[in-house]
């Protein structure tokens, strides 16, 4: 016996739908699960972040992370980690060398 073409359609058509029903309880859960984290002094924002990254290529992760830094310090904003550790070690660099900050002149 074959399948007609509106056979198979509507069987397509059912198994999405399927698909889309457990698709939704499966958003009802990490929802919950956020809730869960959120009650326990987790940050849902910053969880999603890691999962994003986490899910990411290394090279892509790195790159995405050196863009920031670069952006950041364009940007006269040191708050990324490496940009933190530049500037640390360009303190210590200038300690080391005896370079003193000179008070400016009032």
């Amino acid at each position: 016996m074959r399948i007609t073409p509106d056979k198979k359609l509507k069987a397509l058509i059912e198994r999405i739908e399927r698909l889309k029903e457990n698709q939704k309880a499966i958003a009802t859960d990490i929802k919950e699960v956020f809730s869960e984290a959120k009650a326990g002094g987790f940050c849902p924002k910053v969880m999603r972040l890691l999962i994003r990254q986490r899910a990411m290529p290394a090279d892509l992760l790195e790159e995405q992370q050196e863009l920031l830094d670069t952006y950041a310090a364009a940007m006269e904003w040191d708050s990324t980690p490496l940009a933190k550790a530049a500037a640390r070690d360009g303190q210590k660099s200038k300690a080391s060398s005896g370079d003193a900050a000179v008070p400016a002149a009032a």
